[in-house]
């Protein structure tokens, strides 16, 4: 049976599922087509969470057609300002280059920059953070 699969910031794909697929197999089919990773997916039902362990038959309300609900954790390991950087610098690159390219470009970026980051010393920190606070009271 088909179901739909409807991501709450708007994506939305269809898959392919039986009853004896367990919820797991089919977070691991949404991870593909949508690009979120399988622990970062909740799949609501109803009004419920679906348990990884559970078939599809354990959710007899599971039918042809339904949607269920995608709700997406957000990775809080990666630190916001580095979102804003990434989304930032996406936007900016998607005038010049295709989206996938923009993805790319921008996902390699923010690597460097955090290893950049990452290797600066403490010393190294404390003469930046001087400079512009110099800076910003010289303004």
């Amino acid at each position: 049976m088909k179901v739909n699969i409807k991501a709450l910031h708007g994506a939305e794909c269809f898959v392919e599922i039986t009853n004896t697929m367990t919820i797991l197999e089919l977070k691991q089919m949404v991870s593909k087509a949508l690009k979120v990773p399988i622990g970062h997916q909740k799949l609501l039902l109803a009004g419920r969470f679906l348990a990884d362990n559970k078939t599809v038959a354990d959710y007899p309300n599971m039918k042809e057609g339904i949607r269920i609900h995608l709700v997406v954790r957000p990775n809080w390991e990666q630190d916001i300002s580095s979102v804003n950087l990434h989304d930032a610098s996406y936007c900016f690159l998607r005038k010049y280059y295709s989206d996938s390219d923009s993805q790319k470009i921008s996902d390699e970026f923010l690597k460097e920059f955090n290893r950049s980051i990452s290797s600066l010393s403490l010393d190294d920190i404390e003469r930046i953070a001087t400079m512009y606070l110099n800076e910003e009271l010289t303004a």
